[in-house]
């Protein structure tokens, strides 16, 4: 776990506090302690020396005799959070009452292509309309009871009348930090999924040279794509859609770079 430290002087006395460097070294706690700083109406600034004095657990007695612009020092260190780069599932699991609800893996390494377009879309949608309903949708999709037949997930069959069920039980019941602290999560891996492809997902997509780029209408679908791979490696439509992220990826981009090897 990466570690990094704030030196306090204080009357000529030195002070040493050591706290999280980046995004996946920082403990669950600590997690969601930013995503409740980050629902709350304050400057930027104070928002990350309010993130370092907790995340370094900085004696109030300490703080309140910083001298001036060191807060702001303070926050400098934590800069690093203005840009989510978490991909460890910290949250883990949660519980609401007598139920448990699992996340996915790390990097959300164990969805498939289908259940990753589900997240797309939801995620997509609220972006655009900023309806708490998509999200807590997003949030059912990702995160459900146990039940899994997989060794490498325990969580049940994605189904939409189990999305709908928790999305409604999620409206009235999940803490809204928990439901920010999922958001990041699934945009930190998102992002992180953007950059391990950038032959799949150019940064301005050129259609000659990329053909099978994934579009940038006001709304993209995978579906298309994933179509157009099924009935070969992958199988058929249904076994591709439960084809795991980062296979169904990779094989689409040796698919780009032989389209580009062999184009006239």
């Amino acid at each position: 776990m990466a570690i990094s430290k704030i030196d306090i002087y204080i009357d000529n006395k030195l002070y040493q506090y050591r706290g999280p460097s980046d995004w996946n070294s920082l403990s669950r706690n600590d997690f969601l302690l930013w995503c409740s700083i980050i629902g709350k109406m304050m400057a930027v600034e104070h928002a990350l020396a309010l993130a370092g004095y907790l995340f370094f657990k900085i004696p109030e007695k300490v703080y309140k005799r910083l001298g001036t612009g060191e807060d702001f020092a303070i926050a400098d260190q934590m800069r690093w959070l203005m840009e989510n780069r978490i991909t460890n599932n910290v949250i883990g699991k949660f519980r609401i009452g007598w139920r448990v609800y699992y996340g996915p893996a790390n990097r959300l390494s164990n969805l498939s292509i289908g259940e990753y377009r589900r997240t797309e879309l939801l995620y997509q949608l609220y972006n655009k309309t900023k309806k708490r309903d998509y999200l807590l949708a997003l949030a059912a999709t990702l995160f459900r009871s146990k039940g899994g037949a997989s060794v490498d997930d325990v969580r049940c069959e994605l189904t939409e009348a189990g999305v709908n069920r928790s999305s409604k039980f999620f409206k009235w019941a999940l803490h809204p930090t928990i439901l920010q602290g999922i958001k990041l999560f699934y945009e930190g891996c998102r992002g992180d999924i953007l950059r391990r492809f950038p032959i799949v997902f150019p940064v301005d997509s050129d259609p000659d040279s990329n053909p099978l780029a994934v579009p940038k209408p006001a709304i993209s679908d995978l579906e298309e794509i994933i179509l157009a791979y099924s009935g070969g490696k992958l199988g058929n439509f249904e076994e591709t859609m439960k084809t795991n992220i980062y296979i169904f990826f990779k094989h689409l981009e040796q698919k780009i770079e032989e389209y580009n090897r062999n184009k006239p």
